[in-house]
Order: structure tokens, then C-alpha cells, then sequence
């Protein structure tokens, strides 16, 4: 984290840039199941969210973010602030399946990006 301009504004309003990058972990449960059926299309089960939990596999990866904020107010005792981030990670693997082919059971698309953009809050107190 890099504040700006910390001659040229006033204490009440500290921006700042920031950025990060380190190991990642995404986590992903099936949303169906897929049997095969020798006689036919295979047979497709759909999966509750919480059961499908304890099928999930992790996959570790690497990600980061980039992104700019700022503190306002002037008590050095409480904090509050805004920031606005870009997330980005990417699965250097096969990717992790998010489209089935209905007739066939097999896999029509794999999510190799997640990502996206947030906004955090700040809030708390310096001790």
C-alpha cells in the first residue's frame, strides 16, 4: 500500500494505491452427477448445495489485485475508509468444469478466469 499526495492534501482524506499477488485457493463442488448409461444418454443428477460440499477438490493457483482507496477523517484513534479493487486469478490446469452437455454427459466449457470487482468498507479503531 502506497499513500498519495500525503503533502499536498489535507489529514482528512489519505489516498492510497495497492496491490498484492500470492497463492490462491478456489475450491469448487459439482453442481450434477454424471453416470454413464450404456443403453442411452447417461443419466444426470442434480447435487444440493451443501451435499455437494464434501465433493469438492481445491486447486491451488496463484492470483492478485490491484487497486485504490482512501482513509477519511482526522481522530488517529478510528479508522474509516473505501476501497476499490480489481481480483484476479487464473487455473493454470485444465480449468474446472462449468458446462455439461445435457445428451451427452461430457464437458462443453471449463472456467480457466475468476475474478472480479469489490468494493470493501473500512472500519475499525488504532491502537
Amino acid at each position: 500500500q502506497r499513500r498519495l499526495f500525503r503533502e499536498d492534501i489535507v489529514e482528512t482524506f489519505r489516498p492510497y494505491i495497492n496491490a498484492g499477488i500470492g497463492p490462491t485457493l478456489v475450491y469448487a463442488s459439482p453442481f450434477v452427477i454424471v453416470t454413464p448409461n450404456p443403453d442411452g444418454p447417461p443419466q444426470i443428477e442434480e447435487i444440493e448445495f451443501f451435499n455437494s460440499l464434501s465433493r469438492g477438490k481445491a486447486h491451488l493457483t496463484v492470483g492478485g489485485f490491484i487497486g485504490a482507496g482512501a482513509f477519511f477523517g482526522s481522530d488517529k484513534s478510528n479508522v474509516f475508509g473505501v476501497n476499490f479493487r480489481y481480483y484476479f486469478t487464473y487455473l493454470f490446469a485444465d480449468g474446472i468444469p462449468s458446462l455439461y452437455n445435457p445428451a451427452t454427459g461430457e464437458v462443453t466449457s471449463n472456467k480457466k478466469n475468476f475474478g472480479g470487482f469489490f468494493i470493501t468498507l473500512n472500519i475499525g479503531m488504532v491502537y
